[in-house]
């Protein structure tokens, strides 16, 4: 009998070993495998293994503009160990104005953790565009309400919206067309059959580096050098309003302890802020701990609000 519980005890103590063994962090992504929000997460998870002493996990959960792989972190234990990737804010600051129910409560279930990224977005044209200048563009827009056309990533994605804030900040209108994927958007606007594209700069870049594209101009703070020397919006405009980030970062279940949310920032940003992750990523790396983070997405969740608002766009 005595043999029999020393070997009940002994695994229960290999249970519990086994079980500290299999501890590990899950980042969530609402996106499939091989795109930039995905090779950004990667870079992340293989690094924080080091940090956080303990594996860390990619689960790619494409669908729902995101809402998916968001509802599935609000829901997940507070304890640090389940993250989610946020790509330019989608189902944080866009969905919840675009639906009339969500899941979860994007401003009360989650919680920043640290921005890493921030993907400049732009407006650009064929090559062969009779625009040389956003100016130009915006003065046909007028001439022409409603009729020059500019192509989007889909109803309520930040690609639609930018057109709209552009239109609402400049007192014109555009024919907003979407497209279910970048490829067609692309194909159209080479094509010549659409006027112009709204993206993400570094979407642009090899069709710009070929000659086939050219970008009018840049939503970010700064020139960008993949932007082929063009100005931002707010330069070529001076119009306010228009510098728009398109931000990666992670986000942890509200209830998660502040300390544990410290302590990943901490790791996180550690990571940002190394050499060899500015080598890799270059102009989009932007780093921010939970704070300045929380500021960025409220500011989104504002800039969003009123534009969606004023454009009265819906979705099912």
């Amino acid at each position: 009998m005595k043999r029999i519980r020393c070997m009940g005890a002994m695994l229960t103590l290999w249970a519990c070993m086994a079980g500290a063994q299999a501890q590990h962090t899950t980042i969530v992504v609402p996106a499939g495998a091989g795109g930039q929000g995905d090779t950004i997460t990667r870079y992340y998870a293989d690094r924080l293994q080091t940090r956080l002493g303990e594996s860390v996990i990619v689960d790619n959960k494409p669908g729902a503009s995101g809402s998916i792989a968001a509802s599935m972190v609000a829901r997940a234990p507070a304890d640090g160990r389940t993250l989610f990737m946020a790509m330019g804010g989608g189902p944080l600051t866009i969905m919840p104005f675009l639906r009339e129910r969500m899941p979860y409560d994007p401003a009360k279930d989650l919680v920043p953790v640290a921005m890493v990224a921030d993907l400049a977005m732009a407006i650009a044209v064929r090559q062969d565009s009779p625009y040389q200048t956003i100016g130009d563009l915006l003065q046909d827009a007028r001439q022409r309400p409603g009729q020059l056309s500019v192509a989007n990533t889909g109803v309520g994605s930040i690609s639609h919206l930018l057109g709209e804030l552009l239109g609402q900040s400049t007192g014109t209108s555009f024919l907003h067309v979407p497209f279910q994927g970048i490829t067609s958007a692309f194909t159209e606007v080479l094509g010549g059959r659409v006027d112009a594209f709204t993206s993400t700069s570094v979407a642009l870049e090899e069709l710009v580096k070929a000659g086939k594209l050219r970008v009018l101009a840049t939503f970010s703070q700064n020139p960008l050098p993949s932007a082929a020397g063009a100005p931002t919006v707010a330069q070529a405009l001076k119009v306010d309003g228009l510098a728009v980030p398109l931000w990666f970062g992670f986000f942890a279940p509200a209830k998660t302890p502040a300390a544990k949310v410290s302590a990943l920032a901490a790791a996180v940003l550690d990571i940002c802020r190394q050499p060899e992750t500015q080598q890799q990523f270059k102009e989009i790396v932007a780093c921010a701990g939970p704070a300045d983070f929380a500021r960025a997405v409220e500011q989104d969740r504002e800039r969003w609000r009123e534009t969606i608002r004023k454009a009265n766009i819906k979705t099912q």
